[in-house]
């Protein structure tokens, strides 16, 4: 699966929906710093239109402050109907490895317990047909975990942003360092 290039600028053809005030791009790496905001639709995602079936893949690394810090792949048609997969922090408990999937305003959620203070995952999001397949694993290992098989309920010639995401809906100010960004068809 081919690399999107990100050497030392934005990749061709994405644009962002709220954008962060910091974001930065070093060598092969997207850096941004996440904004605290009230509204629940507010998260920094980076992102290219895609339609039809694809992989999209990234690597990110960080370390979330506060509560619900949380990085990760972004599949968004409208508020009311999105993919997402992150680890989000939870306070006095262990973060939560997971996914959501929101369909006519109701989101599903899937998580499970992650015990590490430092994300430093891989994710992979799927779109077959109307069908979302979602998997992980830790940066270095060589099996992917299914995390969920979903779908979103929209016709198949649906025209999805795709890409990736950070935010803080608490407080703001983490940093997440995204690479090996990739989207193929398949």
């Amino acid at each position: 699966m081919p690399l999107i290039n990100v050497s030392n600028k934005l990749p061709d053809g994405f644009t962002w929906f709220c954008e962060p005030a910091t974001h930065r791009v070093e060598n092969d790496k997207i850096i941004l710093r996440t904004h605290y905001g009230f509204r629940n639709n507010n998260g920094h995602c980076l992102w290219t239109d895609r339609s039809g079936d694809f992989v999209l893949k990234t690597h990110v690394r960080y370390t979330p402050k506060h509560q619900f810090d949380q990085a990760g792949l972004i599949v968004y048609f409208t508020e009311d109907y999105w993919v997402k997969c992150s680890v989000e922090r939870e306070d006095e408990k262990p973060f939560n490895l997971g996914s959501v999937v929101t369909n006519e305003g109701y989101s599903d959620w899937a998580t499970q317990p992650f015990r590490k203070q430092t994300v430093d995952m891989e994710f992979m999001l799927k779109h077959i047909k109307t069908d979302f397949e979602i998997y992980c694993r830790e940066f270095g290992e060589e099996d992917w975990q299914q995390l969920r098989i979903s779908r979103l309920n929209l016709p198949l010639d649906t025209v999805f942003h795709v890409g990736i995401y950070a935010c803080s809906p608490k407080i703001g100010g983490f940093e997440a360092t995204f690479d090996n960004l990739s989207i193929d068809s398949i």
